[in-house]
C-alpha cells in the first residue's frame, strides 16, 4: 500500500528539521569557541588520531615479526631434521 502524500511528506519533514537541528548545534558550539578552545579541540583530536596510527602500525610490524620468527623456526626445524 502507498503511503499518503502527507505521511511521506511529514517523514521529509523530519529529517529535514532533524538535519537542521543538528547543523544548527554543530554551528552553535563551533562559532561559540574562542580561537584557543578551538585549537585545544583540534590538538586533541590530531593526538587521538596519531595515537591509534602508532598503535595500528606498531600492531602490523608486531605481528609480521612473530609470522618471520615461525617461518624461521620452521626453517630451522627442517633444517635439523634433515
Amino acid at each position: 500500500m502507498e503511503q499518503p502524500a502527507s505521511e511521506t511528506a511529514l517523514a521529509v519533514g523530519a529529517k529535514v528539521t532533524t538535519a537542521m537541528t543538528q547543523g544548527g548545534a554543530g554551528v552553535a558550539i563551533i562559532g561559540g569557541l574562542t580561537f584557543n578552545e578551538m585549537a585545544i579541540v583540534v590538538g586533541i583530536v590530531v593526538s587521538v588520531l596519531s595515537m591509534a596510527g602508532n598503535w595500528a602500525i606498531n600492531w602490523y610490524w608486531q605481528s609480521r615479526e612473530h609470522r618471520l620468527k615461525v617461518e624461521r623456526f620452521e626453517w630451522e626445524r627442517r633444517a635439523r631434521d634433515d
